[in-house]
């Protein structure tokens, strides 16, 4: 047999940032669905396991999300499914989210998908959705113009955050970039003197929507 070669100490872990103590509980109930020997299966399968009374819990840390995904797609529409993260339950829509969107970052080859998997949406948060896409308030339209300097409202941007509290499930999103995202945000945008921004219906636009996520680091 042919010895496996040596992993090698620049490969990047795609699970280095994620919140240590993270973890997801899926339980569910007895059902008529056909389905349900299978639900049982990979339930059982899982890290943790618990059963009593007819009720079936499956608990997964953050590298193993994609069983839980596995487990998740089946009984997503049962009504006796419960999904808990950190033992604190959360609804049917954050769920779905988590299954969508942390999902897809472990099925990605790209370490750093969570900023780069779209140009449109890399920001200084390093999410997919907390705060990224442009039709929903990027971090660059909050402020005012000022002697035709933009100058953003850093508090505004911090408030803002709140709106996004459904993608705090995510054990990608950690505090700590949600506060490093906020210390990176430009406090001026000048585009006179900045030719990667441009004037916009009163305000100010990364030229390439791809700048718009980090150019905050090197702004005034």
């Amino acid at each position: 047999m042919t010895a496996l070669p040596a992993l090698q100490s620049d490969i990047v872990d795609p699970f280095a940032d994620l919140i240590e103590e993270w973890s997801v509980s899926v339980s569910f109930g007895r059902s008529r669905s056909e389905n349900f020997p299978r639900a049982l299966y990979l339930a059982k399968r899982a890290p943790e396991y618990y059963e009593a009374d007819n009720v079936y819990q499956a608990t997964y840390r953050a590298e193993a999300f994609l069983d839980c995904s596995a487990l998740l797609w089946i009984v997503r529409d049962w009504k006796s499914t419960r999904v808990a993260v950190c033992g604190r339950p959360i609804d049917r829509q954050s769920a779905a989210w988590l299954d969508i969107c942390f999902g897809l970052k472990c099925r990605s080859p790209d370490p750093d998908y969570c900023a780069d998997g779209h140009s449109m949406i890399t920001n200084p948060f390093r999410c997919h959705r907390f705060m990224t896409v442009t039709c929903y308030s990027p971090w660059w339209t909050y402020g005012r113009m000022l002697h035709r300097v933009w100058h953003v409202d850093s508090d505004a941007v911090s408030a803002s955050l709140k709106r996004f509290e459904l993608y705090a499930v995510c054990p990608a999103l950690t505090k700590q970039k949600a506060v490093a995202g906020i210390l990176h945000v430009s406090r001026t945008i000048d585009p006179r003197t900045n030719d990667e921004w441009m004037y916009e219906d009163g305000a100010v636009a990364p030229k390439c929507m791809r700048f718009g996520a980090m150019l905050g680091v090197r702004l005034g």
